[in-house]
């Protein structure tokens, strides 16, 4: 019979504690592959419910909404952000009184931006209105053309022109829920801002359709 030196067994101890480790590690390993798994599945099944199919032609009229709104563009202002102290909040430091008031971070949509958006909820609720349609929960496409005030003859690339995206941010905003349910329904879309005597935004919304994607794609160069 061999008898085992103290040596021995701390050895056959540590080799068996680490057997047990990466046996432990090997099952949550596993657990944890399995639970990204379902994960995922459950992730993508959750997309899968809220996307739509892809119209590739329309058998019907596609109710749209035209309107040119009357309104000299404008481009989304940053919101200002200020530190604003919480009422009744106070830091006690040494549970003697030392310390100091809670300051919290506060954003604030500049007034004139947020009028601007007001108008653009009203005028598109009136198209809305007019057209009979409800606010869409479907794709959509939009084209919109900012009219700048200036001459024809001159791109509106002053620094007071505004930016284009920041132009889309603010009438986006202003047609939520009033046009469409969310703005990430919007799959498809063309804008432009040129210089206009007569200031103002053209648009037109519509459920998307396959061709709206195909002709960009042919109007950039790719088959």
């Amino acid at each position: 019979m061999v008898r085992w030196t103290e040596a021995d067994l701390e050895r056959y101890l540590s080799n068996a504690q680490k057997t047990q480790r990466s046996a432990s590690a090997t099952t949550l390993h596993a657990s944890v592959q399995s639970d990204n798994v379902a994960t995922k599945s459950a992730s993508l099944k959750k997309h899968k419910r809220s996307r739509h199919p892809v119209l590739t032609e329309s058998k019907t009229k596609l109710p749209f909404v035209k309107a040119f709104l009357p309104l000299v563009p404008k481009p989304k202002a940053r919101a200002r952000t200020f530190m604003k102290q919480e009422a009744n909040a106070w830091v006690n430091v040494d549970g003697e009184g030392s310390g100091g008031p809670i300051m919290k971070m506060k954003s604030i949509t500049p007034t004139a931006t947020r009028e601007y958006e007001k108008m653009i909820h009203n005028l598109t609720y009136g198209a809305m209105l007019e057209a009979g349609i409800k606010p869409y929960d479907v794709p959509l496409f939009k084209g919109t053309i900012f009219y700048i005030p200036g001459q024809n003859d001159e791109w509106p690339t002053s620094i007071r022109d505004g930016d284009l995206d920041n132009l889309e941010k603010a009438l986006y905003d202003g047609m939520n829920k009033v046009v469409f349910s969310d703005d990430k329904l919007i799959v498809a879309e063309i804008h432009a801002k040129v210089c206009s005597e007569r200031p103002g935004v053209e648009m037109l919304i519509r459920p998307a359709l396959k061709c709206d994607v195909d002709n960009m794609r042919k109007s950039i160069g790719f088959l």
